[in-house]
């Protein structure tokens, strides 16, 4: 390592740990992208243990970053509450109060950094024996995008005609000689001393949650190519005056940060569709200029950040920080929940914490793309694992008359060594059921693949065994009350609760509706779903009780069995406890 490099990581080093903006360090102290640095294999060992101590102290704190678990009982919203209804019988979720208090660590951020650049002073490209396999997984990724691409994509290239007419600085508005429609837009490297402008592509429901908070410090552009999902958000940003709402991906010239939030769902077999990922960070290499920053707030594989960004290091700064979005959740708000960052060299990671250092309150940096991308996956997967061994704990309590709720408050008085979670029907939403398959892409984790296949299973498991108890139950009943001519017919059914939490309308991977999905197929009759907060336009295939007929008098009369499958806002549960003539099951 030559003098000069050692100067300049030690100054930098320095000024993170005073608290002083990399970007505003001047000229005389840049970190040269791309250099590698060499160093002794003691120091390089030195490093390493000081790095691994350094996480270590940060991820086993016994108190954790969301503070001393206080509420360990189950919280029960089960008296009834006013509802204002609307026009389509559907009223808007009410915050959703948090499972405990919320009191973070006070993380020295600079000092952290200090320890990850000292620690890790050479992020090395990929391993030689690594690079054939993410090689042939991004081959694989990019494939099966190709040949299954999903609906709304968009095709990127450049109109240099409506870019000439964006309020830029005059030095980046390039003109088209007309003989290739997919030209770079803005060639002038991004000056150090312009405004910030961050680009949030896709303004889903994570997207619109990093807007909100990017869009109160920066001056920000939220871009979609649903115009209608842009429509529909917009009266939430009217109050802010730096954000920018727009379909036209010409505006992404004027970024400086692009933080990119597209969804990266499932395909049908379970495999990664990066499509959209793939498809959004083409278009931001296309209007970005030298020296922006671009993040992948997505989930995604381990190795997929560096796989997909790494073509883009030399002109870009480039990096992973997973979202910690919680839907409905107010406090701890987006901001207070520490973030985690990682770049693909030190002046990516650098460039990404000068930024999100002034919205996020805990910033977290880490070693490499890879560990935040590994970070994401566990902390959703190791939920993912508890909530399938509490559900079979719950179902071996069953087994002996035992409450699995007081078993769990019991064993939740220990101090130590224990987290208590609550059985259910499963698990839903958009993270939790899926995360497991983005670690399977390339690993081998038996233990986490058992405990997803059977989370994935247990709605239509505990639906098969509830009709066939119900059905049994209505034959014996039939019989005895001398009504022959109703022995066999089909049971009439009510699902209750189809979002996939409390709060929450969104019912993407709904344990509920997947529970409902398997009495349809078993062959209910009559069946029906109940939920106040989602609508009939959101699944069209099952009849939606209305808010006034769910009464204890039409309840009775028009169901066999109740299942409730999620206790959902809004729900007046007074009705449902004084039902007598048909089988009520909460889960």
């Amino acid at each position: 390592m030559t003098p000069s490099a050692v100067c300049d990581i030690q100054d930098l080093a320095q000024d993170l740990k005073d608290g002083v903006a990399v970007t505003n360090v001047g000229a005389k102290k840049t970190v040269k992208r791309r250099t590698t640095f060499s160093i002794s294999p003691e120091h390089m060992k030195e490093a390493q243990n000081s790095f691994n101590q350094s996480l270590a102290t940060v991820l086993t704190d016994k108190k954790s970053f969301f503070g001393d678990l206080k509420a360990h009982s189950e919280m029960r919203r089960d008296s009834a509450i006013e509802l204002n209804e609307s026009d389509d019988d559907v009223i808007t979720p009410p915050p959703v109060r948090p499972d405990t208090d919320y009191t973070p660590h006070e993380i020295n951020a600079e000092d952290y950094m200090d320890k990850v650049l000292k620690g890790k002073v050479q992020f090395s490209p990929l391993r030689k024996r690594d690079a054939p396999h993410m090689e042939e997984l991004t081959q694989r990724v990019v494939d099966k995008a190709t040949r299954m691409p999903a609906d709304g994509v968009l095709l990127v290239k450049s109109n240099m005609e409506q870019v000439a007419t964006l309020a830029l600085p005059d030095e980046i508005k390039t003109v088209s000689d007309g003989k290739d429609d997919r030209t770079e837009v803005p060639r002038i490297k991004i000056r150090k001393d312009e405004d910030v402008v961050v680009c949030v592509i896709g303004v889903g429901y994570v997207g619109k949650e990093l807007l909100d908070a990017f869009g109160r410090v920066f001056t920000s552009i939220g871009f979609d190519v649903n115009q209608s999902r842009l429509d529909f958000i917009e009266p939430e940003f009217k109050s802010l005056e730096k954000v920018t709402l727009t379909s036209d991906v010409t505006q992404l010239a004027r970024g400086t940060h692009y933080l990119i939030s597209v969804p990266t769902n499932l395909h049908k077999d379970h495999s990664v569709n990066a499509t959209h990922l793939l498809s959004a960070i083409s278009m931001v290499a296309t209007y970005a200029r030298p020296g922006a920053t671009v993040v992948i707030e997505s989930s995604v594989s381990v190795g997929m950040t560096r796989a997909f960004l790494s073509q883009y290091a030399g002109t870009l700064k480039c990096g992973m920080s997973p979202e910690r979005v919680d839907p409905g959740r107010t406090s701890p708000t987006l901001v207070e929940i520490p973030k985690v960052i990682s770049g693909l060299d030190q002046e990516s990671l650098v460039a990404i914490h000068d930024v999100y250092s002034k919205v996020f309150s805990h910033v977290v940096p880490v070693s490499k793309p890879e560990v935040a991308e590994m970070t994401k996956l566990y902390e959703n997967c190791y939920r993912m694992v508890n909530i399938a061994y509490v559900n079979e704990i719950a179902d071996a309590c069953a087994g002996h008359n035992i409450d699995p709720n007081e078993v769990i408050d019991a064993a939740a008085t220990k101090p130590f060594g224990f987290q208590p979670f609550r059985p259910g029907l499963g698990v839903g939403g958009h993270c939790i059921p899926v995360n497991p398959y983005y670690l399977f892409v390339n690993n081998n984790l038996p233990v986490l693949e058992f405990a997803s296949t059977r989370m994935w299973a247990r709605p239509a498991k505990l639906a098969q065994e509830l009709y066939n108890d119900t059905f049994a139950a209505k034959k014996a009943f039939s019989a005895r009350q001398s009504h022959a001519d109703r022995q066999n017919e089909a049971l009439r059914v009510l699902v209750v609760g189809v979002g996939f939490k409390p709060g929450q309308n969104v019912i993407s991977c709904s344990p509920g509706l997947a529970y409902a999905q398997a009495m349809n197929d078993i062959g209910a009759k009559d069946l029906s779903f109940y939920d106040p907060l989602v609508p009939q336009s959101d699944v069209p295939w099952m009849k939606r009780l209305k808010l006034q007929e769910f009464t204890t008098e039409n309840l009775d009369k028009s169901f066999d069995l109740i299942a409730v499958c999620m206790k959902q806002t809004g729900v007046d549960w007074r009705q449902l406890e004084a039902v007598e003539n048909c089988i009520v099951k909460y889960y």
